[in-house]
């Protein structure tokens, strides 16, 4: 008994070693000692590192995308799940703006049905786009000709944004905004406006 304990001891140095539920010795493996141990994907030792492209990582796993680390074959690697961010899941580089599509109905409360802009009296709708947490105006959109049709918002950074909408006439429509919060790029989304008398 000695003799095993007296040789776990000197195997520590460099790997580990405790007792199972029996009480026998059994091998733990160490990560960062330059030796392959199951279940460990790589080790070599004092070269892992978290920082350097293709190296073993410190907790003994491959590189990979999502690491943070731009590795061989990876065009980039912002070390999250994110796609829309300019680097996407499988580390390809994204374009870094799209377009928001935005379609709306100008919508009678007291009726309650989307009405045509010819039956609304609009001319023309004013689209915003605004940052949300600085309130900041991004860009202005209009769509003159009040047709009903999707209106591009184009270039916009990747992000969310809040869209608000106004509705033009000389009367009812004047002024008369509904919001919407998180309107991501590259998605489609629809804002209704309220026909208030």
């Amino acid at each position: 008994m000695k003799r095993k304990v007296l040789l776990c001891w000197v195997y520590a140095a460099v790997a580990g070693c405790g007792t199972d539920d029996s009480g026998e010795l059994e091998h733990r493996p160490v990560c960062g000692n330059a030796i392959l141990e199951s279940p460990e994907q790589c080790d070599d030792g004092s070269m892992n590192s978290n920082s350097v492209a293709d190296a073993c990582r410190l907790d003994c796993r491959s590189p990979r995308c999502g690491d943070g680390v731009e590795d061989t074959g990876e065009a980039c690697d912002d070390g999250n799940p994110d796609n829309r961010d300019g680097c996407s899941v499988d580390c390809a580089v994204e374009a870094t703006a799209g377009d928001l599509i935005v379609t709306y109905e100008l919508w009678d409360t007291g009726a309650d049905r989307a009405l045509s802009c010819s039956e609304a009296g609009v001319s023309w709708v004013d689209i915003y786009v605004v940052e949300p947490s600085s309130g900041n105006l991004i860009t202005q959109v209009q769509d003159s000709t009040c047709d009903d049709s999707a209106i591009k918002v184009p270039d916009l950074a990747f992000g969310t944004y809040r869209v608000s909408l106004v509705a033009w006439d000389l009367t009812i429509w004047d002024g008369l905004a509904e919001d919407v919060a998180h309107a991501a790029v590259g998605a489609r989304v629809t804002v209704r406006l309220k026909h208030v008398l």
